[in-house]
């Protein structure tokens, strides 16, 4: 069965599919940030900067939680659940194999 939106959500005439790789895609970057930030404030950093960056931390981890719940509302809890594992387990590594093509994202699409 093809996967559709949530009639109510916010996304409800967008399709499903790409709007699961479009999310996986956006947030795979932002987990990728949060945790290279979560990284430099282990490190030995000046009050100003480490303030700087918690603040930027905060920042991309509201909007990182509140992507998950639209696409929560949008295509179900298990569908964002599943797009997440594979964004945060991807994160940090390519999308391409070593011939240059896009491999399979193994979304459940």
């Amino acid at each position: 069965m093809k996967q559709t939106t949530n009639r109510d959500s916010a996304y409800a005439d967008d399709d499903a599919e790409a709007l699961g790789v479009a999310t996986y895609e956006e947030q795979r970057g932002r987990w990728a940030a949060i945790v290279v930030l979560e990284k430099a404030l282990e490190g030995s950093l000046s009050l100003r900067k480490a303030d700087e960056l918690r603040k930027e931390l905060r920042a991309l981890q509201e909007i990182y939680r509140g992507q998950w719940g639209e696409l929560e509302s949008a295509l179900g809890p298990a569908v964002a659940a599943e797009v997440r594992e594979h964004a945060e387990a991807d994160a940090g590594q390519g999308i391409n194999d070593s011939t240059g093509r896009f491999r399979q994202l193994g979304l459940p699409f």
